[in-house]
């Protein structure tokens, strides 16, 4: 799991303050990119994400599974040499090309 981005004093809310202002801590998440540590009793209870940082992360461990299972893959012989990935590679834009035509 990746470290969380270093957290600016200025990201770090109360619950108490977050529901009270809910909806402006949201626009800040969304508009700064920054993620919005809630705390509650002075430990952190919950960490607020935009959209875009949300499917960035979900991007990022669908990329990452699917590496590992083409790892695995190739581990048990399942793999495909360089010049038959390149023609079906040519052969799928192509006919994603006729298509759109």
């Amino acid at each position: 799991m990746k470290a969380l981005k270093m957290i600016r004093p200025s990201d770090v809310v109360p619950i108490g303050e977050f529901k009270n202002h809910a909806a402006s801590w949201l626009e800040r998440a969304r508009n700064s990119g920054h993620p919005i540590v809630i705390t509650q009793n002075g430990k952190t209870a919950g960490i607020l994400l935009s959209p875009a940082e949300y499917e960035k992360i979900q991007y990022e461990q669908d990329l990452s599974a699917s590496i590992d299972q083409g790892l695995t893959e190739l581990d048990a012989g399942q793999g495909i040499d360089t010049d038959e990935l390149e023609r079906k590679l040519k052969q799928h834009v192509g006919a994603k090309a006729s298509k759109s035509k």
